[in-house]
């Protein structure tokens, strides 16, 4: 039987997805998207537009059944799968952090911290 713990860390992990999915919501305003993205064809604009979009599906879509199915991704290894597969979207997206934007600003840093959390968060409950 799997430990209530690991079902409530599946379900933090469901939490980050989901706060994830709200940010990426938040992203066109905080960054203002209107003014910055009017510089870029039309062509690119909707690329970047459709991605943000689509990140905010996945992230809301894998942190819903993380935080309202734990159990159930504890249950079998397709959970443990998507566990690892998010795992391994939060390494990959703390390794490009320094990759894509440096590390030069202490923003970068810290989120530089934040993904490679987000990757352990994900990882320590699909260990068997």
């Amino acid at each position: 039987m799997i430990e209530a713990s690991t079902h409530k860390l599946i379900a933090i992990a469901g939490g980050y997805d989901l706060a994830f999915a709200a940010c990426h919501l938040a992203l066109p305003l905080a960054l203002r998207w209107r003014s910055r993205l009017a510089k870029l064809d039309p062509v690119n604009r909707g690329v970047v537009k459709t991605l943000n979009l689509m990140l905010v599906l996945v992230f809301a879509g894998v942190g819903a059944a993380l935080a309202f199915g734990p159990a159930a991704v504890a249950s079998d290894q397709l959970g443990r799968g998507l566990l690892f597969a998010a795992a391994g979207f939060w390494l990959l997206r703390a390794a490009l952090q320094p990759v894509m934007f440096g590390l030069g600003h202490w923003m970068s840093k810290a989120l530089l911290v934040v993904f490679l959390a987000g990757a352990a968060l994900h990882a320590a409950p699909a260990w068997p």
